[in-house]
């Protein structure tokens, strides 16, 4: 097996790089201590412009459909460019359980495909939570969440939770504790197939954290 990566991942990751040093910079990150929202939402637009948030969405639902490979080069350059946005939650993670939730029931196929391109286009951010980490960053950006109960993986719009402000160690983290009523209404898997959906969900956030 080849395991290289060619020239266009490569140039692809060029670009973002090359993106990123002109747009991150410690002074930058400093100034973004002192904002409400520390979330730089001009950046994250230009990360939405150069198809990022799109690649691992189906093409069904608008985006590109390029393996997971392909995003680990972009999100240690996220790293080594300490970018302080949800990129790696949001384009990775979520984006890909999205994708495994439509397969999972197809009761939920119109709503989660509608979901995967207005995450795909930049028009909504969904965020993932997980029991193993009762906080998010940048909770207070997010349209949608998708969160855990036991097994189950419920779905959750912005004014169905409550986001309390939590205090981090790093100032250019805006970690918050989600509270919320889990409901059938909002309950789109459970049993073994959410809990492989959380599993799964786990690995790729680890994946692009090692990145």
């Amino acid at each position: 097996m080849d395991f290289t990566f060619n020239e266009d991942q490569m140039a692809f990751r060029d670009s973002l790089a090359a993106m990123l040093a002109s747009e991150v910079s410690s002074d930058s990150i400093r100034a973004r201590w002192q904002s409400d929202s520390g979330f730089n939402r001009e950046l994250w637009n230009k990360l939405v412009e150069m198809g990022i948030t799109a690649m691992l969405v189906p093409e069904a639902a608008g985006g590109m459909q390029i393996d997971e490979v392909d995003f680990v080069m972009l999100a240690e350059e996220c790293g080594r460019a300490a970018l302080p946005e949800p990129l790696v939650d949001i384009a990775l993670v979520s984006s890909r359980m999205l994708a495994e939730l439509v397969q999972a029931n197809s009761a939920f196929a119109e709503q989660g495909n509608a979901l995967l391109n207005q995450l795909a286009e930049g028009s909504a951010l969904v965020m993932a939570g997980h029991m193993i980490n009762p906080y998010k960053n940048f909770a207070n950006e997010a349209d949608w969440f998708l969160l855990p109960h036991g097994e189950e993986v419920h779905l959750l719009k912005r004014e169905q939770v409550l986001i309390s402000a939590q205090k981090s160690l790093d100032p250019s983290r805006r970690l918050a504790r989600i509270d919320w009523a889990p409901g059938p209404e909002t309950r789109i898997v459970d049993g073994e197939r959410g809990a492989l959906l959380w599993r799964t969900a786990l690995n790729r956030g680890a994946l692009g954290s090692a990145a």
